[in-house]
Formats: structure tokens, sequence, C-alpha cells
């Protein structure tokens, strides 16, 4: 029996072998008849998104903490943030943040601080790199067990493949000065590029003191544009009880909830005082309540306001308004102006 051309099938016929057609070309011939895709070569190598990274990722935060990722724009961080590509953290003076690196590794940093990864690895997570500006860093390696991958530790004026440990790192690139505290583990330690080391071992400390010239660190530039940075690397010396005893997360953690207690009674003190209608600052006073405030006044004394022919000194009077701010702003008569005002503002109903 001879076959038919394909255009003298019914419509249908047609219809029906077109989509076969384009099923064996698109899936392949493997399972097609029973309606299975062969999906392992096309997921085996799909890059991962930021959404199946877990490192590196924020654990915990205290105050003021801000992370700018790629495009190089600062947002206040979050507790479990994922980081991916690149990202810069920045601590305030009151900032603090546990970055756990992968499942073995965390760094802590302390306030004014900061830290850059200049590099996360998009298909990994891998983080070859921590860069520390400013600031102090502690890093932490659960006991026992094998990292997955080498990280560097760098800074401007050190460089180190980070052992199995547990340490702080200070960093101060305006002096220059860089310490480094073994609390657990010991480090062969040395300045960036330099020749000269020393083992510092645990419950010990050493420190390296550079130069400035015009204001910037100072360094021997040798061959392929190595750098070594001048000054002096100390010899390490053993930590007291009462330096460990600071460095102890006990220690730190009795710090760190007095430090919120005194936050939140500064909250809880500017809460009372908005809900007693105290809602003008400096000096604060409630919804149209008025302050007398002396400007330009050069006297001496402390408690008047020294207002007279030859004295450049004005009483001026505000109005509190609902918004909060100071409005209204009159000029006080001289006449009333020594009863109204003093050195200090003064607050009361608007006359």
């Amino acid at each position: 029996m001879k076959s038919k051309p394909f255009m003298t099938l019914a419509p249908w016929l047609r219809l029906l072998s077109l989509i076969w057609v384009m099923k064996l070309l698109l899936l392949g011939p493997k399972n097609v008849l029973a309606g299975e895709v062969d999906t392992s070569s096309s997921t085996k190598n799909a890059p991962l998104s930021s959404g199946t990274h877990i490192y590196p990722r924020v654990n915990e935060i205290s105050g003021k903490v801000f992370i700018a990722g790629k495009d190089g724009v600062k947002k206040e961080a979050t507790k479990g943030q994922i980081l991916v590509e690149t990202a810069t953290l920045q601590t305030g003076n009151d900032g603090k943040i546990s970055l756990q690196i992968d499942a073995v590794r965390t760094v802590y940093l302390d306030e004014e601080t900061t830290l850059v990864l200049p590099s996360i690895s998009w298909e990994t997570s891998e983080t070859p790199y921590l860069y520390l500006q400013t600031g102090t860093l502690r890093w932490t390696s659960d006991a026992g067990k094998a990292p997955p991958y080498s990280i560097r530790l760098q800074s401007p004026l050190y460089e180190f493949v980070a052992p199995d440990g547990e340490y702080v790192l200070t960093m101060n690139p305006t002096v220059p000065f860089c310490e480094l505290r073994v609390l657990r583990g010991k480090i062969e330690f040395s300045a960036l590029n330099a020749d000269t080391s020393a083992l510092v071992k645990e419950s010990y400390k050493i420190k390296f003191v550079g130069f400035l010239d015009s204001g910037e660190i100072a360094y021997d530039v040798l061959l392929r544009g190595k750098k070594i940075p001048r000054g002096q690397l100390h010899a390490p010396q053993k930590m007291d009880e009462f330096e460990l005893k600071q460095y102890s997360f006990e220690e730190q953690r009795k710090k760190q909830q007095a430090e919120e207690k005194k936050r939140q009674q500064i909250q809880q003190a500017l809460l009372k005082k908005k809900i007693e209608g105290q809602i003008c600052k400096s000096p604060s006073a409630k919804f149209n309540e008025c302050s007398w405030i002396c400007k330009n006044n050069l006297s001496k004394n402390k408690k008047i306001c020294a207002i007279g022919p030859s004295s450049p000194a004005q009483c001026l009077r505000y109005r509190c308004d609902a918004n909060g701010n100071w409005s209204d702003e009159t000029l006080v008569d001289s006449t009333q102006a020594k009863e109204l005002c003093k050195a200090k503002p003064q607050v009361g109903p608007c006359l």
C-alpha cells in the first residue's frame, strides 16, 4: 500500500502530525510516547538564583547597620538577609551585626566598622575575600569542622588565609594601625606582603603600626606593583584576664543587653513626652505653648538676657504649632523682654 502525500491527508491528520514533530524537536525522542520530559541535563547545570542562596546570611542586628549592593545604594540591613554578588557592610556608632559566611564560619562587626565582600559567587555563594576597611571584626569557626573553601582576610595593612579558630581584628587607617587578638587557635601574622612574621598563639595579641605620607598609608612598592606597608610589627603580648573577659561572648551579651535597655529607656522617655503632648523640641513644649528665646546674648551672666540700647541681644517669641515646629516668630518689646527672656529658653502659655 502506497503512503499518501502529506498534503493529501485529512486536515486533522496533518495537524496531529505537526504536533508530534514539534514534540520530537522540543523534547527529544526519549519518553515522548509516554509523555515524559528529560529535564536532567537542563536543570543539572542551571545557575543558582538569589532565591537558592542561604549564605552569606545576616543573623543578628543591633542598632543601625547599612548594606550596599552592586549598585552602591546603602539600605538598612534586615535580619535573615542573604547577600549576593558583592556587598559593603557599614555599622553606625551604635550598630553591630553578625554575618554567617557558611555553615562553619561567622563574623561579628562592632560599631563604626566597614567590611567589604568584593565577590560572592552566584553559583556557590562562596565568599573568598573579606576586606576590613576600618573598625573591628570578630572571626569564629566551629572547632573541628573543616571549612568548605579558603577565605582570605584582607585590609590595607595585612592579608592572610583565615585559619580555624577565633580571633579579633582591628583596623584604623587614619593612624594607621592594625591589631590581632587570638582567642582560640594560632596565626602566623605579618604585615601585607612582608617577610617578617610572628606566631600569635591563643590569649596573645600583636599589632602593626604604619606611617602616613601626605595623609595616605605609606607603602614600599616592589616589582610588579607588590606593596609592603612601612612600619613596625611589634612582638606578641599576652592578654591579661580583664582583657580576655571583655571578649567573652557572655560579657558581650551582658553589655549588649545593657545598651538595649538604655535605648529602650530613652525611647520610652520620648514616647512619654509625646503622650503628654510635648510635640515641639529644643525646647520641649505642648501644642500652642510659647517659648521666649534670647538671641545674640553677649552677657557674661549666664542667667540674664542682657537687652539694652548698646546690646545686640533680642528677645524672640515662638509658638508651638500642630506640626511640632516652632513658628510665628515675634520680636518682644524691650519693656517686656527683660521679664520674659532669660539666658536659657523659657516655655509657658502664650500671652
